[in-house]
């Protein structure tokens, strides 16, 4: 084939981010017309930030290790992001649940430090997974 493997991993890596990046502002663009004031690029980041590590996660998860551990570390990571983040809503009415969410998203400089982070953190990984992959694949020829 003319198109190696390290630019069919990122072709379709990027294909599936390009989707839920439509997919996100599409919701977003609902949510600024229909729910309260909120700064949409902050939103955006708490989105996409996790969402780039995990997807950084797999990918370098399942080229070092090896499948099974592609598939549990990055739903370890999900499991664990969810924890905490249930942890935190659990003290919330579930009537202001939502209201709380956008506020924390809105406002906390905490939530977007974590997400600015967690999106580096993906770009690292994705990055060092295609390293990685140029080295195995050099090594195989």
């Amino acid at each position: 084939s003319p198109v190696s493997a390290l630019e069919l991993l990122y072709v379709r890596l990027g294909v599936v981010l390009a989707a839920n990046l439509v997919l996100c502002l599409g919701l977003l663009i609902m949510l600024a017309l229909r729910g309260p004031q909120i700064v949409l690029w902050r939103l955006l980041l708490a989105w996409l930030g996790p969402m780039l590590a995990l997807t950084g996660t797999a990918l370098y998860a399942s080229l070092r290790l090896g499948s099974p551990a592609g598939v549990a570390a990055p739903l370890g990571l999900w499991g664990l992001l969810m924890l905490l983040g249930w942890r935190e809503a659990a003290f919330q009415g579930s009537s202001l649940l939502g209201n709380w969410l956008l506020v924390q998203i809105s406002q906390s400089d905490l939530v977007l430090l974590g997400s600015l982070v967690a999106l580096l953190a993906g770009l690292v990984l994705v990055q060092q997974a295609g390293q990685y992959l140029r080295q195995e694949i050099a090594a195989w020829r």
